[in-house]
């Protein structure tokens, strides 16, 4: 299968290219670099609401360091840095028509996007089916921004995750393909537990490619369920209040197993048992709140 990626230029999501470039025939990497700013975006970045959420998350690594820087963490004793140099193509937003025009050149089967801007209509269309999303969160739970981040401050640690997902015009709303959650002994830090979840999630991001091009039979359709976490949503305080929660010793002796679900359009009408739903909680270390009445039933899934 010929694949295209559109990603960002973080370290993780450099990590993620390579592990998709070393496991599969990845044809070209359109690397993000910037922004769409027409004079539409320009406004909304500059009403109060939305530049107060800019200038917090530029604050918030040195407001609140990690342990371990993500360069650190990905590409220890070296600089960060794309292992295909030969394959970059380098954009200032993956919606600009050349970008499409470029994956078309390069007639590519699917396209695999990581940590770029929202996709459009002219993207959707040239790979329909197989446009296919790496999300650092558990969907349809935790969907948008931060989701590890609202997981944890929600005590929702057995929801701390990654969410390999089809496109399609809503965000984080396609087709379920997998979903996988690291391996948790005590969680101390926020963003070590999230680098931790994106070494698993690009494994599991490369064998989805690997399974449909196997033609698997992939893909379950979300619940009406979860929420959509805004940037901007995320303040000081919640902050705070997670930072208390990880001092306190509250999630110091959660322990979970690493899990990595496929979900089959074979087992797509079958139900959870409620004794599985109650053992997760029980695993998750006590912290899942009770289930209500009006809380989703997730897809059934085929656990690897």
């Amino acid at each position: 299968m010929r694949l295209g990626l559109l990603c960002g230029r973080s370290p993780h999501a450099m990590h993620v290219a390579n592990t998709l470039c070393a496991r599969l025939d990845v044809r070209r990497i359109v690397v993000e670099t910037g922004h769409d700013w027409s004079w539409r975006t320009v406004r909304r970045a500059l009403r109060p609401a939305q530049l107060r959420a800019r200038v917090y998350r530029a604050a918030r690594p040195w407001l609140f360091p990690a342990r371990e820087s993500g360069a650190a963490h990905f590409f220890p004793g070296r600089r960060p840095a794309f292992d295909r140099q030969d394959l970059l193509a380098r954009v200032a937003h993956v919606n600009l028509p050349a970008v499409a025009a470029l994956l078309e050149r390069e007639r590519v089967e699917a396209i695999a996007v990581f940590g770029v801007s929202r996709i459009r209509a002219e993207l959707l269309a040239l790979t329909p089916g197989r446009l296919v999303n790496l999300h650092g969160g558990m969907s349809p739970w935790y969907r948008g921004a931060d989701s590890g981040f609202w997981a944890l401050l929600r005590g929702e640690a057995h929801r701390v995750g990654a969410t390999v997902h089809r496109i399609d015009a809503a965000i984080d709303r396609g087709e379920l393909l997998a979903r996988c959650r690291p391996e948790i002994n005590g969680i101390g830090c926020e963003r070590m537990l999230f680098w931790r979840t994106m070494r698993l999630a690009a494994r599991v991001f490369a064998e989805t490619f690997e399974r449909l091009a196997r033609g698997e039979a992939l893909g379950v359709a979300q619940p009406e369920a979860g929420r959509l976490y805004q940037a901007r949503e995320r303040r000081l305080r919640d902050d705070l209040a997670l930072r208390r929660r990880l001092r306190d010793g509250r999630c110091a002796d959660i322990r979970l197993p690493e899990q990595v679900e496929w979900f089959h359009r074979s087992t797509a009408l079958a139900a959870i048992p409620a004794a599985a739903r109650a053992g997760d909680s029980a695993r998750s270390g006590g912290v899942q709140p009770r289930e209500s009445q009006a809380a989703p039933r997730a897809p059934v899934a085929t656990a690897s």
